[in-house]
């Protein structure tokens, strides 16, 4: 067969059947929009929602490094940071055991160095001033400021009491810069200059392997190419720098975790959140091709007439398929851009609605231009629009001009009786009849009506998917917790910050109060344990065992424990014989009942220091034995 050279006539007869279709154009381009718009509002809702959420939850966990080594010393800093995997690191040193200042007492104060990668990634750049520079420059919070009763004035007098290395001292310094408080952070970070570290590196040794105490010890944030896998690249950043990443035991062992914040971190292994985002995106696309689908079949069947006199002066079904897709493509050309724009700024709308209906109502919405969001969203639209004309070009395609001039869209089917009926002009019925005539069109539609419900439903339900009781229950799972401030901050050993029984009966006698329970735990006495596996040279009491954290819990408390060996017998547990063990867990809930030296069932035994005369510090030792329930 000769090749005819024919893509002009085709183009001009494209454009002219194109023109000649003024308001089936116009539906077509609104067609098309609308799919651009469905797909840039989902883009723009999900990538800002995810954003706004990460950074929500990036606040309450401090820092947006993908992965974080603690208690470290600058020699491991130095190796973590050589890793090819570790595209940004940053270098952040405390530098004293506790801020003691009494007006900080509700906000726990951290002294902090950070270099640069550490001010932006643990949001502590300066809004105003500058960074300090000075051995005795410092900027803080202005929440901190307001607590400290200090001026935001450039050059203002800091005064703080530190204890370092167990010894308090007395500091005074100039105030650089302050950042704007963020309403989730409950911790003053106040952040002094490297000279002042350099001034004062004699106490600031890193022995928290030996006296855990944490001033000098470097933290730092690890950043990836990307946030898909972190747990396993950290993992093998750690153990090709030399140090081991999973056995606490291990000598060579650092302490770190992936930032939880992340929603990928949780993500990348989990094959049902994987399988349930492809449902969702070919849902999307299945939606909107049914959109140009319906309407690209009803443009060929007005026009397969046409189409059929085409054929008959020598048009081939390809180039019939290239008239249609030409038509197509010169409509996304004006549907796509108008569709970008409008799903941007209804997306961009819509983020802090989703969230003031969700568990992140008041969180910060700064949707960015990402160019994913149009990239994407353009990619979606001219796929769905590639594959609804699919079908229908063939339709015309192969359409005989015979056919074509007979073609009725009716549904034929063989042998099928006609219908008598007395009162078969009821508009009902004759609505129903009309629906049968092409059973198939009528699926589609209905199909096309019930995923936009769909669609809207799974949006809300996506956006009410926090569960913000579950959440809070890693913490705490009653309405309220009810403590001295000092309770807060870790700092729970003195008689003075107990809660009184005053202060509980008033709390009861609250309306709506329902049911509570006390903690217990006594100043005035320690407690030690035998267990001969402790292998460490501190944290040891007089007789040489370790000290164990022992606590008293009343019914409610008691009750809402969550049970992960062994069952809990209440009045068994009363008799004063047996004992439960906690266990801590890790970033992501899970029990790590490795590290626990006793199994349900073990005797254990307890050694009582109690303190008889604080004065002359006068103890009374007492010994029991009590099985692990």
């Amino acid at each position: 067969m000769l090749k005819v050279g024919n893509r002009k006539v085709i183009a001009r007869l494209a454009n002219r059947s194109l023109f000649a279709a003024k308001l089936r154009n116009m539906m077509a381009v609104c067609a098309i929009a609308l799919t651009a718009v469905l797909f840039t509002t989902l883009f723009t809702l999900g990538i800002g929602s995810v954003e706004a959420f990460q950074q929500a939850t990036m606040r309450q966990s401090g820092g947006s490094g993908h992965a974080s080594a603690k208690y470290i010393d600058d020699g491991t800093f130095e190796k973590i940071s050589r890793h090819p995997l570790v595209r940004e690191i940053s270098y952040n040193r405390i530098l004293c055991d506790s801020v003691d200042n009494p007006e900080l007492l509700k906000r726990r104060g951290e002294l902090w160095y950070h270099d640069d990668a550490g001010l932006r990634h643990s949001f502590s750049e300066p809004t105003a001033g500058s960074k300090p520079v000075a051995e005795n420059e410092i900027i803080m919070d202005t929440q901190t400021l307001r607590l400290l009763n200090v001026p935001q004035e450039i050059g203002a007098k800091v005064k703080l009491l530190l204890t370092v290395k167990g010894r308090q001292v007395e500091r005074e310094f100039a105030l650089s810069g302050w950042w704007e408080a963020d309403p989730a952070f409950n911790v003053s970070s106040l952040i002094v200059s490297r000279a002042y570290v350099d001034a004062h590196l004699s106490e600031l040794e890193n022995t928290y392997e030996q006296d855990w105490s944490m001033a000098g010890t470097v933290h730092a944030y690890v950043m990836f190419g990307n946030t898909f896998g972190m747990e396993e690249k950290f993992n093998r950043v750690l153990t090709e720098s030399g140090f081991n990443a999973t056995d606490p035991e291990s000598p060579d062992y650092v302490e770190g975790a992936v930032n939880w914040a992340y929603v990928s971190a949780g993500f990348g292994g989990d094959p049902v959140a994987t399988g349930a985002v492809i449902v969702g995106a070919l849902l999307i696309i299945f939606t909107g091709y049914l959109i140009i689908y319906n309407i690209f079949q009803i443009s060929v069947l007005r026009d397969i007439r046409y189409y059929g006199l085409l054929k008959t002066i020598g048009a081939t079904g390809r180039q019939i398929k290239r008239i249609i897709r030409r038509q197509a493509a010169a409509l996304s050309a004006v549907g796509i851009p108008v569709g970008l724009a409008l799903g941007f700024f209804i997306g961009a709308g819509l983020v802090p609605l989703v969230l003031d209906i969700s568990h992140y109502a008041g969180a910060k919405t700064e949707v960015s231009a990402d160019p994913l969001i149009f990239t994407g969203s353009a990619l979606f639209a001219a796929f769905t629009v590639w594959i609804s004309t699919r079908k229908p070009g063939r339709l015309a395609a192969k359409v005989s001009p015979v056919e074509a001039v007979r073609y009725t869209d009716v549904e034929t089917g063989g042998g099928k009786k006609e219908k008598q009926s007395a009162n078969g002009g009821k508009l009902y019925k004759m609505a129903l009849s009309n629906l049968g005539r092409n059973k198939k069109r009528t699926a589609l539609v209905l199909t096309s009506l019930s995923l936009s419900l769909v669609l809207l439903n799974t949006v809300f339900t996506l956006s009410q998917g926090v569960d913000m009781d579950k959440y809070l229950s890693k913490f705490v799972d009653t309405d309220f917790l009810f403590a001295h401030a000092d309770y807060f901050n870790n700092r729970y050993y003195s008689a003075e910050n107990a809660v009184s029984e005053e202060d509980i009966a008033a709390i009861e006698a609250q309306p709506g109060f329902e049911a509570g329970g006390r903690l217990y735990q006594t100043a005035l006495e320690y407690f030690t344990v035998e267990d001969k596996s402790y292998d460490l040279d501190y944290n040891r009491g007089a007789d040489g065992f370790p000290f164990i954290e022992v606590y008293g819990l009343d019914d409610l408390p008691l009750n809402r424990l969550e049970v992960v060996a062994g069952e809990i017998d209440r009045e068994k547990l009363k008799s004063g014989g047996y004992i439960l063990q906690g266990v801590a867990l890790d970033d992501y809930g899970r029990p790590q009942t490795e590290a626990l030296p006793f199994s349900a069932g073990d005797k254990v035994v307890l050694h009582n220091h109690r303190l008889i005369s604080p004065e002359t510090e006068e103890t009374e030792y007492t010994t029991q034995e009590y099985e692990i329930m």
